[in-house]
């Protein structure tokens, strides 16, 4: 892929993520039918922009000549991946229990556990882009950032499970 083309793509989807990080802090905290309406699609823009990202990265990887079954192509794209499963799960669980979350009929704790997840959604995203966006044709993510982003990403699996159990368990009548 042409270098200035995989750069200005790339610098594309750095920008939509951003603007709908912006649009997902805009959104939390608001009830009702629309607002999580809302989240469900942010959170699908962010989830398409980072399957874009990560076919972007492959494509970059292959081209460099390097076998995607490298430890390097590994540390480059599990992140990606680990982040499309957390963010997938969040989606689906908005979607599950849509009408719980649109009447306000969860816990108090969904709220600060979906905070959370926002928080270290951000704070995953940011670092890994701040990795791959020095040299999109040539991204590369040394172990150090890996070990940081799996252990956020672990993190933020376990507040996504918390978030699943919250929701299934823990609802009100008011």
């Amino acid at each position: 892929m042409d270098p200035v083309l995989a750069k200005n793509l790339a610098n594309f989807l750095y920008a939509v993520l951003i603007a709908t990080i912006i649009s997902v802090f805009c959104t939390m905290g608001i009830s009702g039918k629309s607002a999580v309406e809302s989240l469900i699609a942010e959170y699908s823009v962010i989830e398409g922009v980072i399957l874009l990202l990560t076919v972007l990265m492959t494509i970059n990887i292959r081209a460099g000549n390097v076998s995607l079954f490298t430890f390097s192509s590994f540390i480059t794209l599990f992140p990606f991946v680990l982040l499309l499963f957390i963010i997938g799960i969040f989606i689906a669980l908005l979607s599950i229990y849509f009408n719980r979350i649109a009447d306000n009929k969860v816990s108090p704790y969904y709220t600060s556990f979906s905070t959370t997840l926002v928080g270290l959604l951000i704070a995953q995203l940011m670092l890994l882009v701040g990795s791959v966006a020095k040299d999109p044709t040539n991204p590369v993510i040394n172990k150090k950032t890996f070990s940081l982003l799996m252990l956020l990403g672990t993190i933020n699996l376990i507040v996504v499970i918390t978030l699943g159990v919250i929701l299934k368990f823990y609802s009100t009548d008011c």
